[in-house]
């Protein structure tokens, strides 16, 4: 992984950790439960111009509840919306800009009462 994306993903952490209703994790651990939120991946898009040490990067989360309704799902994903759209992270050596809120999706599982939330944001960062 390199600095950038280790230093978006700790940022995510810091950020939404005890604060979204439901764990976050990089790497859930044995035994989890839902609710759970996952720092999925975080990927990089090429640089702008030879040399250049901007880079946009996309980070995906994925929320898992389980209930009869979406309504927790909902609630965990509009937290997290609220908590990262628009911060400016400042993490030592590397400069952030905001993070940008990206496309939201929800399905439920075929036991109808797991659901599911993806969630991406953007950022630069150098």
């Amino acid at each position: 992984m390199s600095d950038l994306a280790k230093a978006v993903k700790d940022a995510v952490y810091a950020r939404l950790s005890g604060q979204v209703g439901a764990p976050v994790y990089d790497t859930p651990p044995e035994g989890a439960v839902v609710p759970v939120v996952l720092i999925d991946s975080v990927s990089s898009a090429a640089p702008l111009a030879k040399g250049d040490a901007l880079r946009l990067l996309t980070v995906s989360l994925v929320a898992f509840t389980q209930a009869r309704s979406r309504d927790g799902l909902r609630a965990i994903l509009a937290a997290i919306i609220s908590r990262l759209d628009g911060y400016k992270p400042s993490a030592g050596t590397v400069t952030f800009g905001d993070f940008m809120a990206g496309d939201t999706s929800e399905e439920t599982l075929g036991d109808g009462l797991t659901h599911v939330g993806r969630i991406t944001f953007t950022v630069f960062a150098q």
